[in-house]
């Protein structure tokens, strides 16, 4: 049934994008959304829960992002679909992880989860309304990678992470990573890539390919243990956050073509060691 839903979004979205498969003008940025309520007519419901999907067209490129409020979603078969009838390049499912899932009902506070959507509402208007208008021509650069790590206490664990980075404008960075990474990771990255690009967004819990590693926590949350830390004998090893967000950080400098991916120029001459320089006489 989600995979029906999730190409049900995609279509919808398409026809935004001037005939759907039409090929895109260079430079010419085309966008469409889409949303399909995923809510169960059977169970009881506080809040509607819905599907939501963006789609970005520039120089015959589709980057589509799936947003789920289900725990998470993955599927091989609809990235498959989505390419071959729709012509989705990259496709980017971004799962809220709701606690409060069809399948994991609860009895829930749900005050502080109102209070919280009040605020990121507030605070996404507000940077919306930041961002400058900028030119007409738009860029957007992407990659892929991949990092492959064992687990924490059992070495024969295989876990390999699929990253990607999508750069719009040299103005907006988006970096995602399945499974879910402890905050502090995210913070330290977002202290450090704040300092070369003004808005940076770090998507967690976000599949575009392979399987997820579950909780990854820095170094000092998996020193200090608890939830998520050190409880489960499959935990990814220890530092695995560190070098997902490092990639990351390195990546950017990659997309903005910082990163040389050949030796630099030669040509250096050494100087003098020492340079003299004359002090003019009767001046004191």
């Amino acid at each position: 049934m989600k995979k029906y839903i999730f190409l049900l979004l995609i279509g919808l979205a398409l026809p935004f994008l001037a005939n759907g498969t039409t090929p895109i003008e260079k430079s010419n940025l085309l966008a469409g959304t889409a949303k399909v309520s995923i809510t169960p007519a059977s169970e009881p419901v506080h809040d509607p829960i819905f599907a939501r999907c963006l789609i970005l067209a520039l120089d015959n490129q589709r980057y589509a992002f799936v947003s789920v409020d289900l725990p998470g979603m993955a599927s091989d078969k609809v990235k498959q679909i989505c390419k071959e009838k729709y012509g989705i390049d990259h496709l980017l499912i971004c799962s809220s992880h709701n606690h409060s899932a069809p399948f994991r009902f609860s009895k829930t506070d749900y005050s502080q989860m109102e209070r919280m959507g009040q605020l990121l509402a507030y605070h996404t208007v507000k940077v919306a309304k930041s961002i400058p208008a900028g030119n007409t021509e738009t860029t957007i650069k992407y990659m892929e990678d991949s990092l492959q790590f064992t687990g924490r206490f059992d070495k024969t664990l295989h876990f390999g992470v699929h990253i990607s980075s999508l750069l719009i404008n040299d103005d907006i960075l988006i970096a995602t990573s399945p499974g879910e990474l402890f905050v502090q990771l995210a913070l330290d990255w977002k202290s450090r890539i704040q300092k070369e690009i003004p808005n940076p967004l770090f998507f967690g819990y976000t599949w575009n390919q392979g399987g997820s590693p579950g909780y990854v926590p820095d170094i000092k949350g998996a020193a200090l243990g608890g939830f998520g830390a050190d409880q489960n004998e499959k935990s990814i090893e220890v530092g695995a956050g560190e070098q997902i967000m490092n990639r990351h950080y390195e990546n950017y400098f990659r997309l903005n073509g910082l990163m040389r991916n050949e030796v630099g120029p030669s040509g250096f001459t050494r100087g003098s060691t020492w340079e003299v320089i004359l002090y003019p006489q009767g001046k004191k």
